[in-house]
């Protein structure tokens, strides 16, 4: 009988689809312990981010529920998981190494759950009697590898406009309750969505209060939990800020400008770090608008957009060397096929994540 080292079975297990993984949990005590271990669960993510091993995971909301599908060769959708509407609409986030966090838009609840291993847990509520929910965003520390959530929230009694009264919390997965945050964003934060996740930090897009016509992107540190300011590209100071939008390509910020008279271009500034600054890629179509497109993943040179082209929703890619489209027809969703795509990693997701219920 041929004898395999038991360091090397955990090599070829770290190699393997994640369902196939979490089935090998059943296989032993020892197997479930080791597949459990922080150590191997962080070793798995990293070397499915290291083989850029992604999909595109597709979510769209039915009358009974919220649908997740992924799209890994081709385009036929694969149904992965089904979360409980709950009498809500819900806004749900990109993916995250491996997990999605949403949130009801009319009862505020906050969840997240792995698509993939149809895991599902819901975060604790504050006091939501005297809090109105005004938007989350979904990150993960490097640092200290731990996905936090951060949630900014008012009074209802509060007149909309008011940031004396916008109050800002921290969640780490994991714990039991809400952090106040102690840092106060030195811009108004006067666009309530949610923020977007690149490289460590949280993104908001808003008017300069300090300098009329002109917009601030205001940055949250993960780890520090401190709000910073990030300098927009110089030429773009005085743009329509509100018609354009902060999006992540390739773990990269975006500034996606759509402030164009003939919507017919979009250009997209990509943050490269404070040292760097931005760097501009254009994208222009000859017929059709562009403005209610966003770019939600890239392949080499290639940038996927999800919008309306005329009166159909679609997904296209966009060659940035040929300027080129091409559509990706997916099927296998239900109609109708609204529905929001992000880039996604397959993963355990957290030691502690192994089932459904309150966090």
């Amino acid at each position: 009988m041929v004898f395999t080292p038991f360091d090397l079975v955990v090599e070829i297990l770290i190699r393997l689809p994640v369902n196939s993984i979490a089935r090998f949990k059943l296989v032993s005590k020892r197997w479930c312990s080791s597949i459990s271990n922080p150590h191997f669960i962080a070793s798995q993510l990293e070397h499915a981010k290291r083989k850029k091993d992604q999909c595109l995971l597709l979510s769209c909301t039915t009358q009974e529920n919220l649908q997740f599908y992924s799209v890994k060769d081709g385009a036929l959708a694969n149904f992965e998981y089904s979360a409980p509407s709950i009498d809500d609409s819900y806004h749900v986030m990109p993916s995250c190494n491996g997990l999605v966090c949403f949130y009801g838009i009319n009862f505020g609840g906050i969840n997240v759950c792995n698509p993939i291993t149809k895991n599902l847990i819901k975060l604790p509520s504050s006091d939501s009697m005297l809090e109105c929910l005004l938007s989350c965003g979904f990150g993960f520390s490097e640092v200290n590898h731990e996905f936090k959530v951060i949630k900014m929230s008012r009074r209802k009694q509060t007149v909309i406009g008011n940031d004396d009264d916008l109050k800002f919390e921290i969640h780490t997965l994991g714990s039991q309750s809400w952090r106040n945050v102690q840092s106060k964003p030195s811009a108004t934060l006067q666009n309530r969505k949610p923020p977007v996740f690149a490289n460590g930090f949280f993104y908001w897009l808003t008017a300069n209060s300090s300098v009329p016509g002109c917009f601030s992107i205001v940055s949250f540190d993960i780890d520090k939990e401190v709000f910073g300011v990030v300098d927009p590209p110089g030429d773009l100071l005085r743009k329509k800020w509100f018609v354009s939008c902060l999006e992540v390509l390739g773990g990269n910020l975006c500034f996606v400008d759509l402030d164009f008279e003939s919507k017919r271009r979009m250009d997209i500034w990509v943050f490269r770090g404070n040292d760097l600054g931005w760097s501009q890629e254009s994208i222009v179509h000859e017929s059709e608008p562009l403005d209610l497109a966003r770019p939600v993943a890239i392949n080499g040179r290639e940038v996927l957009l999800l919008g309306f082209q005329g009166l159909k929703y679609c997904l296209s890619w966009y060659n940035l060397k040929s300027r080129s489209f091409r559509p990706l027809e997916i099927k296998g969703t239900p109609p109708p096929t609204f529905f929001i795509a992000s880039s996604h990693v397959e993963s355990l997701g957290v030691p502690w994540f192994t089932g459904n219920g309150e966090a």
